[in-house]
């Protein structure tokens, strides 16, 4: 199997690109759904934000749980059956009319894009070993498209269908996740190429639609695996802050211009299409950058992060709706970095020590953290503006969030430059 191009590893790059899409665009679109959802339901600030908060412990689960049965079912056969579940899913949301029971269904579909997000990230790792980084970049871009089209789709369906209808044709919109386990191949073992002895990477093949880790060589790892890293448990803290702080930043976009700017809703989710129009820009130049021999992407993502606290921190300070769409482009550019970023970054120090075999481990242990993190802030964002009566104070939180993120991943890579020099490498 040709490593690093060819015709299936592209095609893994375009279903990366569409889970990604059809996933974190939509997940990073709640920042329109609120308001209606909260008329609809008829819902308290706290209550509503009870919705982000539960596909944040369902993508938990989904993380959880996604190494044993994309190793059961294999790549393709997880983005099926999770597509399908999926799309079900909504078509049933159209017949709930209460919360609390809606939750559930929410709680499925969430599970669903946990898996669909292990299962496309698994995948690029089968295709891609030298230019991972940049198929990575690529494949995320569809987080880019996703949040420059879903606030836009999602606030006009609302409007225009009410928030059942928008429910029915969500159902539609995610049967195509069905096209991206289409475009996910499960190479031959006999044609896998020869390593040599010195080669430091186990080869991730599925057979027969199961997942198998194949040793090609034995290479020896660390005593302790994972734990017995200290950059292992900043990472996963980082992790933890950045993905909440994000979360905390982008959350109250198109209600606070709603309310400071007196914006119509579909022209508040323009703000949202902005940010991913410019983080679209940036993602592959970005991943390109970063497969640069000279660039440490550790002080790279913490680059990205400080930058992506100063777009928040300066949010809720703006005048008018015209400056705070132009700090929302500004706020683009670096959101088009990290996603991407936070993956290569821990392979790259569990390659220092051997241990690149635990990287799914690592991605799900850290998908979990992450979950439980915006899990906190959706909840305790919510009361903030429930108590205070304003938007402001979560741009704020989410500024100095991402900020002490940014130190942090500055931190691995001081750590992991260290052990590199100690290495050898």
């Amino acid at each position: 199997m040709k490593k690093d191009g060819g015709p299936w590893a592209w095609a893994t790059v375009g279903a990366m690109f569409l889970v990604y899409f059809l996933v974190f665009g939509f997940c990073r679109s709640f920042s329109v759904l609120l308001g209606p959802m909260q008329s609809f339901y008829n819902l308290s600030a706290v209550t509503v934000n009870y919705i982000p908060g539960i596909f944040s412990v369902g993508i938990i689960f989904g993380g959880l749980v996604g190494s044993p049965i994309i190793a059961k079912l294999g790549n393709r056969k997880t983005v099926i059956v999770s597509g399908l579940l999926t799309a079900f899913m909504h078509a049933l949301l159209y017949f709930i009319r209460i919360f609390y029971v809606s939750l559930i269904a929410f709680f499925m579909i969430s599970i669903m894009f946990g898996l669909l997000f292990m299962a496309a990230l698994n995948q690029i790792a089968v295709y891609w070993e030298e230019k991972r980084t940049m198929a990575t970049q690529i494949g995320s871009c569809g987080t880019s498209v996703g949040m420059l089209l879903f606030p836009l789709i999602i606030a006009w369906l609302l409007e225009t269908f009410t928030v059942p209808g928008y429910y029915l044709i969500l159902a539609g919109i995610y049967l195509n996740v069905l096209i991206a386990g289409a475009l996910m191949h499960n190479p031959d073992p006999t044609k896998q190429e020869e390593k040599s002895d010195s080669n430091e990477e186990n080869l991730i093949i599925e057979t027969d639609n199961k997942t198998d880790i194949m040793e090609a060589l034995t290479v020896e790892e660390r005593p302790g695996g994972l734990f017995s890293l200290p950059e292992f448990y900043l990472y996963i803290i980082a992790q933890a802050i950045l993905n909440g702080g994000y979360f905390a930043g982008v959350l109250y976009v198109s209600p606070f211009s709603q309310s400071e700017y007196s914006l119509t809703p579909v022209t508040a989710a323009s703000m949202i299409t902005l940010m991913g129009g410019t983080e679209l820009l940036f993602r592959i130049p970005i991943g390109i950058l970063s497969d640069k021999p000279w660039i440490n992407r550790h002080y790279f993502l913490a680059f990205n992060c400080l930058n992506l606290a100063l777009s928040f921190y300066l949010l809720p300070q703006m005048p008018s709706y015209m400056l705070f769409g132009a700090i929302c482009v500004f706020s683009g550019a670096f959101q088009g970095g990290w996603g991407g970023l936070s993956f290569v970054t821990l392979a790259d120090f569990l390659k220092v020590v051997k241990l690149e075999t635990k990287l799914m481990a690592g991605v799900g242990l850290s998908t979990a953290f992450n979950g439980i993190s915006c899990m906190i802030v959706s909840v305790g964002m919510g009361n903030i503006v429930e108590a205070t009566g304003s938007y402001e104070l979560p741009f704020y939180i989410g500024a100095g969030m991402v900020a002490m993120a940014g130190v942090l991943s500055g931190l691995i890579g001081i750590i992991s430059k260290r052990r590199s020099a100690v290495a050898g490498i």
